[in-house]
C-alpha cells in the first residue's frame, strides 16, 4: 500500500514534470558504483554490530542474502516509494530532516503493529521499543541516502538488502546492541549530511 498510495497521490496532485521526476527516481539506476557499495556495506554493518557484541550470530552463508534479495524488493523494499519517496519530502516542507525522519519512523513502526498479533512472525516475539529503535536507526540512514542522492531506488535497494541480511543473521534483541546500532546510524546520518551540505554549497558557488 505505501508505494501504491504514493504513486496515486503524486499522479493526482503533482504537475506532470514533478510526477515524471518522481517515477524517474524510482527506476533510474544511474548512480556512482560507490553508492551501491555504500548501501550494501551499511546494511550489512547494521546487522553485524549486534554480532560483534554477542547479541547475534551469522548462522547461514552470505549468498543466501543475495538469493533473498529479489523477494525482499517486494517484501519491504518497495515501501520506500511511500516512506522516503513521498512522506519524507512532504514532511520536510514543514519540519527539519531529523524531525521528519523521527515522524516517518513512528509511522513506519505503527505500520508493522499488526504483525505483533500474527503468530509465527519475527515481530510477535520482539520487544516493540527495541524494534522502534531499530527502525529509527534504519530511517536515519535512509533519510541521509535520500537527502544526498534524491534516489528512491537506492532506498529501495537498502531496505531490501537489509531485510535480506536477516536471512543469514540471527539477532537476539537487546538494548545495548541496538543503542550501538543507533549510534552508528547517527554517525552515518551526520557524515552524509555534512557531505551533502558541502556539495550544495559548492554548487551554489559555481552558480
Amino acid at each position: 500500500m505505501p508505494p501504491i498510495c504514493a504513486i496515486l497521490i503524486k499522479k493526482k496532485y503533482s504537475t506532470s514534470e514533478d510526477y515524471k521526476s518522481f517515477i524517474k527516481s524510482i527506476i533510474n539506476p544511474k548512480h556512482h558504483i560507490g553508492w551501491y557499495i555504500f548501501v550494501i556495506g551499511v546494511a550489512f554493518t547494521l546487522l553485524f554490530i549486534p554480532t560483534l557484541v554477542g547479541a547475534g550470530s551469522l548462522e547461514h552463508p552470505l549468498y543466501l542474502a543475495i538469493l533473498a534479495f529479489p523477494k525482499m524488493i517486494f517484501g519491504g523494499g518497495l515501501e520506500e516509494v511511500g516512506w522516503r519517496g513521498f512522506l519524507l519530502p512532504a514532511l520536510k516542507k514543514k519540519f527539519s530532516l531529523i524531525t521528519s525522519t523521527v515522524i516517518v519512523s513512528s509511522i513506519w513502526a505503527c505500520w508493522h503493529i499488526p504483525l505483533w498479533f500474527i503468530s509465527g512472525t519475527s515481530q510477535s516475539s520482539t520487544n516493540f521499543i527495541l524494534f522502534f529503535i531499530e527502525l529509527v536507526s534504519a530511517s536515519l540512514i535512509l533519510s541521509a541516502i535520500y537527502n544526498a542522492t534524491g534516489s528512491i531506488l537506492l532506498c529501495i535497494i537498502y531496505h531490501a538488502i537489509w531485510n535480506s541480511f536477516y536471512e543469514v543473521f540471527v539477532i537476539n534483541y537487546n538494548l545495548i546492541s541496538f543503542c550501538l546500532v543507533l549510534l552508528f546510524s547517527i554517525v552515518v546520518f551526520l557524515v552524509l549530511g555534512k557531505r551533502t551540505a558541502r556539495k550544495l554549497n559548492q554548487n551554489t558557488q559555481y552558480e
